[in-house]
């Protein structure tokens, strides 16, 4: 579909399900990696953490599937407009550390 569309990459909505994808692709390596290390009866993890990863890849697809579904339009404007409400706490943020980078980020929302 990419390759008769490529268009669809610069969708926000596309570009957040590829990353949802390559996030499955690295929950299954490491779960790959948790199943070697049980069956080798070492238990690195506790069983609340395997309990927490168990859920990611659910939430993951729930998200490719609401991303596939609804195909929501994000704007950078949406975004940074997200961000206004705390716009009064990043500022006393910024003055209070006065970084340069900081500063030239605030100005810009």
């Amino acid at each position: 579909m990419l390759v008769l569309a490529p268009s669809l990459l610069g969708e926000p909505s596309m570009i957040i399900k590829i990353l949802c994808i390559f996030g499955l692709a690295g929950c299954h390596g490491l779960f790959a990696r948790m199943r070697r290390n049980l069956e080798n009866d070492k238990m690195p993890y506790s069983p609340k953490t395997y309990k927490i990863w168990n859920e990611v890849p659910t939430l993951l697809m729930v998200i490719i599937v609401f991303m596939a579904i609804v195909k929501p339009d994000f704007t950078w404007t949406v975004i940074l407009r997200s961000i206004f409400p705390f716009k009064r706490a990043i500022r006393r943020f910024a003055g209070e550390h006065n970084s340069p980078h900081i500063r030239l980020w605030i100005n810009c929302i």
